[in-house]
């Protein structure tokens, strides 16, 4: 029989962000007691970060253009390990094509630069809030079978 705190929703957030004072930005944001924020602002030191913890990440928070290739590349990298964790874009260069491949691999929202914070913190407590919800329903089945 399974235990309710069995079921545990991936509390943290990968940002990959080149601007460090955007990374500033968004993490001092995003603070919470429960969830784990890493960032980063290369998709060489992303892709080190996510190997070793891709099992604990929920929500992944992409720039497009960094200097040493694009926010969809890390999340096509990190969909060939099967991890279907949702991701959003933030970028100054959104194009229709990018935008449709962004789509394919499970973008749930893009920012266009200069972003409001304040858009994405709703974007991202929408986010978890919803999978909180999801968990509950799961736990009580789990109790109820």
């Amino acid at each position: 029989m399974k235990k309710e705190n069995d079921i545990k929703m991936k509390n943290t957030i990968l940002i990959l962000e080149d601007s460090k004072i955007q990374r500033i930005q968004i993490i001092d944001e995003l603070k919470r007691d429960d969830r784990e924020i890493i960032s980063t602002g290369s998709i060489l030191e992303a892709k080190e970060i996510y190997d070793s913890n891709k099992f604990k990440i929920g929500l992944f928070i992409l720039d497009l253009k960094l200097p040493d290739g694009n926010g969809v590349e890390f999340l096509e990298y990190v969909r060939e390990s099967l991890n279907v964790a949702p991701a959003i874009i933030q970028s100054g260069f959104l194009s229709q094509n990018i935008i449709s491949r962004a789509r394919e691999l499970g973008i749930i929202e893009f920012f266009e630069k200069p972003i409001q914070i304040t858009n994405l913190v709703l974007v991202v407590e929408e986010y978890f809030n919803d999978n909180i919800n999801a968990n509950k329903k799961k736990k009580i089945m789990f109790i109820v079978n």
